[in-house]
């Protein structure tokens, strides 16, 4: 199971199924070892509803935080049933503190795949907001990676 550094004691909530904040257009997920297989079909619960999700993600422009607290962007072109992405038009934010001197910076990447097992988390974009941010004096707090318990 996969826990944030932060926050090692995971509540009640733990083995929650998935569920779609209202504020929020990502998919939040929790506890996937304990969502059972349907043994007409050999997947688990939490599969069909990822797959569900991200097949209405494809070709829009979604940011996705990886394992280790990278930032991604770009449009979902691909994606299997592993959660392996395929992102077109992909680019790193690299965010920088706010006692850092140096700018926050877009790196592209052009088309970039994202092994499953790595992405945290994913989201739609929205993308007048996004573009009316200036992501270069952007600043803001390490997200953190995650560990494995």
């Amino acid at each position: 199971m996969h826990t944030f550094d932060d926050d090692d004691d995971d509540g009640p909530f733990a083995h929650a199924p998935p569920t779609l904040s209202p504020s929020l257009t990502s998919l939040q997920i929790r506890g996937l070892s304990t969502y059972p297989v349907d043994p007409r079909r050999g997947v688990s619960e939490h599969h069909a509803v990822t797959m569900s999700f991200l097949h209405s993600y494809m070709n829009k422009k979604v940011l996705i935080i990886t394992a280790d607290s990278r930032i991604l962007v770009g449009n979902l072109v691909a994606s299997d049933n592993n959660t392996n992405l395929a992102l077109s038009d992909a680019h790193e934010r690299v965010i920088q503190t706010p006692d850092s001197d140096e700018p926050s910076v877009e790196v592209p990447l052009g088309l970039y795949m994202v092994r499953g097992d790595n992405v945290c988390t994913i989201g739609l974009v929205d993308e007048q907001l996004d573009s009316s941010i200036n992501w270069t004096e952007a600043k803001g707090s390490a997200i953190g990676g995650i560990k494995h318990v």
